[in-house]
C-alpha cells in the first residue's frame, strides 16, 4: 500500500496560508450565572459503579460536588481497555466539568466506557440530593462553518490502513527537481487514533527484515506456496498462462462455484470456501482480484520494515491462524518489551499500540507546518467539481461543519459494523457487534454518492466470537463478584459446550442462496474453538444470520445440577466473563443461573418441543426431526465406540480421537465422537430448555471496488479521479 500511496502525492501544489478559526471553552458556572435552576446537592465527594465496555467489571467513579458546582471527576478501578478509557479522561470529563451537563456527546470509539462514566456521574448527583434529568442538559450546536484549502491529500479515518496513508502522503516527493513535503491533512472520528487496530491484532505480512533480524526467524513464509493457497482457496480467476508459467496445479483453480456439498446432511466440513458462497448471490460482482492479492503479499514485508524502522512501531513474533505453515500474521506490539517474547500486548502503562500510531502521526504532521489531523470529526459528503473529487464536507462533534479541500481523498474508514440499519440492509438481519463501533459505513455510502460502485459487499462479515445474546455487563445473579462471574460463564459454557445440540435461528438463504434455510437445523460442529476445520460456532454463525440456541431437555439440566457439564467451554475467542465451571463439578444451582439467564434474554423454557420452538420462532416439526437425527448419531457413536467418556481433547485445536470411527457418514458435521455424546430426550415430562447465543463480528469485510492503485471505480470500472479507498473498505477484491 506503502508504494500506491506515494504515487497519490506526486502533484505540483500552491502553498497557501490556512487561516485557522478557534473557539474558546465554557469554564465551571453554578446555577446563578447559567441561569439553570437546579436541585441543590450536597458537598462530597460520591463514589459510584456503572457497567462500561468490559464483561467483567463495572468502572468506579468518584464525582466531587461543591456549592453545587461538580468540580472533579475521577475514574478509579476498572477492566476496561486502558487506551480507550485514557480517551475518556482526556476528552469527556473536562465536558461534562466544563458544561456542568451530563448530557454531553460520548467520545467517538470509546461509546461504552462514556456512557458508564456519565450514568455513574449521574447516580452520584441523584446521592448528592440532586435531580439527575437537570443536569442532562445538551450542549449548543455550533452552524459555524470552517474551511481549509489547498491540502495535497485528505486522509479519511485513522486506524491502520489511514494511518500508513497519513504516513506515506507526508514524506518527500519531487517537485521541480527538489524535494518537497505534502500537506496532508486526516480526519478521525474517534476520539483516538488507530482504530481497531490498535485494538485488536495486526497486520499480515511475509518476510520482513525488521522481523527476521529482530526476532532471528530467517524468511518464514514461502511466498510462492502462500500465493497459490491463498489463489486456489478463494477460486481466483488467476490466468492460465500465469498459472502455467509458476508450475502450479491449474485443477485447483477452476472447482466450479456454487459447490453447495459442504451444507446438509451428511456434510464432510472439510470444503468451506466463502467463493462457493458468495458467487451465487445476484450482486455477485466478481472473485478476488490475483494481480492485487499478488502486489499486497510481495509489498507486505516492506511496509512493516517502513512502519518499524522510520516510525518506531514494533510488531510481535509471526504467527499462523487458520493455516499455521504460513506464518503471517504480525500483530502489532506495544512499546513494552519483554526479552524473552518480544514485543507484547498492551498492559504496562502508557505502552499501548495507540502510542504507536498517535506518535507516528505527531512526527510525520511535523514535515509541513499545513499538515495536522482532527479527531472527532465525522465526514459526511465528498466534495466534487470538474469531474473529480476536490474535497471532503465534515461535522465536528460540537456541529462545526468543517469543508476540507485538495487534491486528492483517501478513504480509511472501515466497514459498517457500527451502523445497524446498513448491517441489516445489506445481510438482512441485525448483528450484534464486539468491536469500536465507529465504523459506519461512511466512506462507502459517500463514495456511492457520487457513483462509486461497491463489490461483494455481502461477503460475510468477520465472525469469531461467540457469546449468549445478550452480554451482561452488571450484575447478573449475585453480589459477589466472583460467584456471579461464575454464574455468567455457566450460561456462556452451556451454550458453547462441545456435547451440546445448536440450531440455527434465522434464515440467511435471502442472502446467501446457496446456504440452506437453517431455522431449527443444526449448521455446524457445535464446538466453538473448531478454529482450523471453520465449522464451530465461532466461524459459521453467519450462515444463519448471527443467532442460534444450544437445546436442552430437562433431564439433562437435572443431570448437570448432580454431575456437573460433561464438557467445558474453552475457545479463545469467546468474552470471559469469569472462571468457567470445570467439568464433572456439580452445579446446584443451576437452576437460579437458566432463571437469571431467561430474565436478561439469553434463555426460553417450554413444557414441550412445541411450545419451546413457539419461544425461538421455528418450525417444531423441523426442530423435532433435528433432534430425531440428531439422537441417532450418537446411539451410532455410542454403539461405535463404547459409552464415554472418551479420550479428551488434547493441545489447542487438535483432537485426540479415533479416526476408525467415520462421523462424516453419520451427518455430525465430522464432530468428535467425545462431543457426540449427549441426547435431547424427546417427550421429556421435565420440559425444555434453550440457551440463546450470537456471533459477534469485529467487521465486516467488504466495501468499494477498487483496482491495483486502490483508485476508486464506478459501475463501468471506470476510475474516479483523486478518490482512493483501503483497508477494509477495500478488502473484498481480496
Amino acid at each position: 500500500m506503502k508504494n500506491a500511496l506515494k504515487r497519490c502525492t506526486g502533484i505540483p501544489v500552491l502553498i497557501l496560508m490556512l487561516a485557522m478559526v478557534f473557539t474558546g471553552c465554557p469554564t465551571p458556572a453554578d446555577s446563578d450565572d447559567d441561569g439553570v435552576s437546579r436541585t441543590p446537592v450536597k458537598d462530597g465527594v460520591y463514589t459510584t459503579q456503572m457497567p462500561g465496555k468490559s464483561e467483567m467489571t463495572l468502572i468506579t467513579v468518584s464525582s466531587t460536588f461543591a456549592n453545587n458546582t461538580l468540580i472533579d471527576v475521577n475514574i478509579g478501578p476498572h477492566d476496561e481497555a486502558v487506551h480507550i478509557l485514557d480517551s475518556v479522561k482526556a476528552l469527556l470529563i473536562p465536558r461534562i466539568i466544563g458544561a456542568q451537563s451530563i448530557g454531553v456527546d460520548v467520545v467517538g470509539g470509546a461509546t461504552f466506557s462514556s456512557v458508564g462514566v456519565l450514568e455513574a456521574v449521574g447516580l452520584a448527583i441523584e446521592e448528592a440530593g440532586g435531580n439527575v434529568e437537570e443536569w442532562r442538559l445538551p450542549l449548543p450546536t455550533n452552524t459555524g462553518t470552517v474551511k481549509l484549502l489547498d491540502y495535497d491529500v485528505i486522509v479519511v479515518g485513522l486506524g491502520g490502513s489511514g494511518t500508513a496513508a497519513y504516513l506515506s502522503a507526508t514524506e518527500a516527493v519531487t517537485k521541480n527537481g527538489q524535494p518537497y513535503y505534502p500537506a496532508v491533512y486526516g480526519i478521525e472520528v474517534a476520539g483516538k487514533i488507530g482504530g481497531n487496530s490498535a485494538t485488536v491484532g495486526g497486520p499480515m505480512a511475509t518476510n520482513s527484515e525488521y522481523i527476521k533480524q529482530f526476532y532471528g526467524t530467517g524468511d518464514y513464509v514461502d511466498e510462492d506456496a502462500l500465493k497459490q493457497q491463498w489463489f486456489a482457496d478463494m477460486k481466483a480467476d488467476v490466468p492460465a498462462d500465469v498459472i502455467s508459467a509458476r508450475g502450479w496445479n491449474r485443477t485447483s483453480f477452476i472447482a466450479p462455484y456454487g459447490d453447495a456439498s459442504f451444507f446438509g446432511p451428511g456434510a464432510k466440513g472439510q470444503s468451506f470456501n466463502l467463493p462457493q458462497i458468495t458467487t451465487k448471490i445476484p450482486e455477485y460482482q466478481g472473485g478476488p482480484k490475483w494481480n492485487i492479492i499478488e502486489w499486497f503479499i510481495d509489498n507486505s514485508g516492506e511496509t512493516v520494515d517502513w512502519l518499524a524502522n522510520s516510525y518506531d512501531f514494533h510488531f510481535n513474533t509471526p504467527s499462523g491462524l487458520s493455516f499455521p505453515q504460513y506464518q503471517i500474521v504480525i500483530n502489532y506490539g506495544s512499546d513494552a518489551y519483554n526479552p524473552g517474547g518480544g514485543y507484547g500486548y498492551d498492559g504496562t502503562p502508557g505502552a499501548f499500540k495507540t502510542t504507536m500510531f498517535t506518535r507516528a502521526i505527531e512526527q510525520a504532521k511535523l514535515r509541513n507546518p499545513k499538515s495536522n489531523y482532527k479527531l472527532e470529526l465525522r465526514a459526511t459528503a465528498l466534495i466534487t467539481g470538474d469531474g473529480k473529487v476536490v474535497g471532503v464536507k465534515a461535522r465536528y462533534r460540537d456541529g462545526t461543519t468543517y469543508e476540507i479541500y485538495g487534491k486528492t481523498v483517501i478513504l480509511a474508514t472501515g466497514g459498517f459494523i457500527g451502523n445497524p440499519q446498513m448491517m441489516e440492509d445489506v445481510y438482512n438481519t441485525s448483528w450484534k457487534a464486539e468491536a469500536v463501533e465507529t465504523q459506519r459505513g461512511d466512506g462507502i455510502k459517500m463514495a456511492k454518492d457520487i457513483g462509486a460502485a461497491e463489490y461483494n459487499i455481502k461477503t460475510p462479515p468477520a465472525v469469531h466470537i461467540s457469546n449468549v445474546k445478550n452480554i451482561v455487563r452488571n450484575q447478573f445473579l449475585y453480589a459477589d463478584r466472583d460467584r456471579d462471574a461464575a454464574a455468567k460463564s455457566t450460561v456462556t459454557s452451556l451454550l458453547l459446550k462441545g456435547d451440546s445440540m445448536v440450531v440455527g435461528l434465522k434464515d440467511a438463504s435471502g442472502t446467501y442462496p446457496t446456504v440452506p434455510d437453517y431455522r431449527g437445523k443444526r449448521f455446524s460442529k457445535e464446538k466453538a474453538n473448531e478454529m482450523f476445520a471453520m465449522t464451530g460456532l465461532d466461524f459459521m454463525s453467519w450462515a444463519v444470520g448471527g443467532y442460534y440456541a444450544a437445546i436442552f431437555s430437562n433431564d439433562e439440566i437435572a443431570r448437570i445440577k448432580t454431575q456437573g457439564l460433561r464438557d467445558t467451554q474453552d475457545t479463545m475467542f469467546w468474552m470471559v466473563q469469569g472462571g468457567l465451571p470445570a467439568a464433572g463439578v456439580p452445579i446446584p444451582n443451576i437452576d437460579e443461573i437458566i432463571t437469571a439467564a431467561v430474565s436478561r434474554g439469553n434463555a426460553v423454557k417450554g413444557a414441550t418441543l412445541a411450545e419451546l420452538a413457539q419461544q425461538l420462532s421455528i418450525d417444531a416439526a423441523t426442530l423435532t426431526a433435528t433432534i430425531t437425527a440428531y439422537n441417532g448419531f450418537v446411539d451410532a457413536n455410542i454403539a461405535a465406540n463404547g459409552p464415554p467418556p472418551y479420550p479428551q481433547v488434547g493441545p489447542a485445536y487438535t483432537f485426540a480421537v479415533s479416526e476408525s470411527f467415520d462421523r462424516k457418514d453419520l451427518g455430525g458435521f465430522d464432530k468428535p465422537n467425545q462431543w457426540l455424546v449427549t441426547k435431547v430426550t424427546l417427550d421429556c415430562p421435565s420440559g425444555y430448555t434453550a440457551i440463546l447465543g450470537a456471533g459477534y463480528p469485529y467487521g465486516t469485510t467488504a466495501g468499494l471496488d477498487v483496482n491495483d492503485k486502490i483508485q476508486v471505480l464506478d459501475a463501468d470500472k471506470n476510475v474516479i479521479p483523486g478518490l482512493y479507498a483501503g483497508g477494509i473498505l477495500s478488502n473484498r477484491v481480496q
